[in-house]
């Protein structure tokens, strides 16, 4: 049975913003996570996106995604600035929010947002909110919660004879 605090992200999908404690990055800290400086942002040299770098990040559109091999996003990444995301901007930025659509995706997939999101927590001073829940995760997150509703959510749609990340799925509005 599906629990209702899921009915939106069975669509939307999973949020979780990552909120810095102390300090804020600039654009140029946060596009650190391509694997290079940017030319026209210098990197304060007070954040560790770089240690990120092997994730796979890069700019999409005005954002920043986690491809995978067939060029799709798998993991949206967005600068946050007072709980709202901003594009062209240069910071600093209060967070960072990701976003992952579990019905997008293969199941097969359903371990990265958690991989990716222990790892940022690692590497960054940040807490760990998720949005689905209203809840802090801790730091280091307690990732179960998540990684209940990523298999709930797959499970209701299995049950609806649709394979998260299928044709079929990617045919379903939101």
């Amino acid at each position: 049975m599906l629990d209702n605090v899921l009915e939106t992200a069975i669509y939307s999908g999973i949020t979780i913003d990552l909120i810095f404690n102390h300090n804020k990055p600039m654009f140029g800290d946060l596009f650190l996570l391509c694997g290079y400086t940017h030319p026209s942002f210098p990197a304060s040299g007070n954040f560790q996106f770089d240690q990120l770098s092997g994730l796979g990040f890069s700019q999409v559109d005005d954002y920043f995604g986690m491809v995978n091999e067939n060029g799709e996003v798998l993991i949206w990444l967005y600068p946050v600035i007072d709980d709202k995301a901003v594009y062209h901007h240069v910071g600093p930025f209060t967070g960072l929010r990701l976003e992952y659509s579990v019905l997008r995706n293969s199941s097969n997939y359903k371990t990265v947002l958690l991989e990716v999101v222990t790892l940022f927590a690692q590497y960054l001073d940040v807490q760990i909110w998720y949005k689905v829940r209203n809840m802090n995760l801790g730091n280091p997150p307690d990732m179960t919660i998540v990684e209940n509703d990523i298999h709930q959510i797959i499970q209701f749609w299995k049950e609806k004879s649709i394979e998260t990340g299928s044709e079929a799925a990617l045919k379903i509005p939101y």
